[in-house]
């Protein structure tokens, strides 16, 4: 009969055992524990670099939500304004024409109120004239 070495059980399988266990305790307490510690430390860190990142996110969107509410005041404000000075600037324009306008009529109504008392005058210098010439004519054939 032959004789399997590999399925005794002996002292040396109890010996091997206890190094493994011995192993596993010596390689949690100086390798695994201190491994998971800056595991977790790092996870923590990035969970709060999160959680900051989150907050500068949310912050950064209310101010240019803010941004965005304030131009569309300002561009509200700015047309209202343009309008008011349009309309302004429209009831200037009017009252500038209609005092040219009036201007104009006064200028007018001076000019031929000139021109009438030049040609009232000419025409009296005419008749003056024709008066004189008519005179000298009949002084001529007389």
């Amino acid at each position: 009969m032959v004789k399997n070495d590999m399925l005794d059980l002996d002292l040396s399988f109890l010996v091997i055992l206890g190094l493994v266990w011995a192993l596993m305790l010596i390689l949690e307490r100086i390798f695994f524990r201190p491994v998971s510690q800056i595991i977790n430390q790092r996870e923590a860190m990035i969970e709060a670099d999160s959680t900051r990142l989150e907050a500068l996110k949310n912050d950064i969107q209310e101010g240019a939500r803010r941004v965005e509410t304030s131009l569309s005041q300002a561009r509200q404000q700015s047309l209202k304004l343009r309008e008011e000075l349009v309309a302004q600037g429209e009831s200037v324009r009017e009252e500038w024409i209609a005092s040219a306008r009036k201007q104009a009529s006064e200028t007018m109504d001076r000019e031929m109120a000139r021109l009438e008392r030049e040609i009232q005058s000419a025409e009296a210098r005419l008749y003056a004239q024709a008066d004189e010439f008519s005179a000298r004519i009949s002084e001529i054939f007389q």
